[in-house]
């Protein structure tokens, strides 16, 4: 953005354009006035995992979770994981 001449600037995103702008929003953020999408994401927290983990989770937390932790969203599982193995 900066070689168009725009010193700061706003980012829409939206489904997987979404990682590229909040990758965007950590990176540039003193140039970012703001991010808006609206691709919505909520990922399993560390209680949902630990539930997954001891087998309490409903079959549609499962094929959730599963989805999620199998896909490009797989590091914010990874994250959680080695967070509650800490």
């Amino acid at each position: 953005m900066h070689q168009l001449g725009y010193p700061r600037y706003a980012v829409h995103s939206t489904d997987l354009g979404w990682l590229v702008g909040s990758w965007m929003a950590g990176d540039h953020a003193s140039n970012l006035i703001a991010h808006s999408s609206d691709f919505w994401f909520n990922p399993p927290n560390a209680t949902d995992l630990e539930r997954y983990a001891r087998g309490e989770t409903t079959a549609e937390e499962n094929a959730a979770i599963e989805g999620m932790c199998s896909d490009y969203r797989y590091y914010v599982c990874v994250n959680i994981l080695t967070a509650l193995h800490s």
